[in-house]
């Protein structure tokens, strides 16, 4: 646990005078460096659903389904 004021001298994203241009464009910069999200499309899936598993198949299982092409890591 810390206190505000040590977050705000010590946390780069507030505090020591950091401007909105440059708040902004440090964070450009580092998002345009991260790949997507492991776990994008799983999340997605249930959240499109308002927090709801997928539908059961015939079977009877749910399955979450994950896309074979696009920009995700193998």
């Amino acid at each position: 646990m810390s206190l505000i004021s040590e977050q705000a001298g010590s946390n780069r994203h507030v505090g020591n005078g950091i401007t909105e241009a440059d708040f902004r464009a440090m964070r450009e910069t580092r998002d345009a460096s991260l790949g997507t999200p492991r776990l994008l499309h799983a999340s997605l899936q249930i959240n499109l659903r308002g927090g709801r598993m997928p539908p059961p198949n015939a079977e009877g299982k749910r399955y979450i389904l994950t896309p074979l092409s696009g920009m995700m890591p193998i």
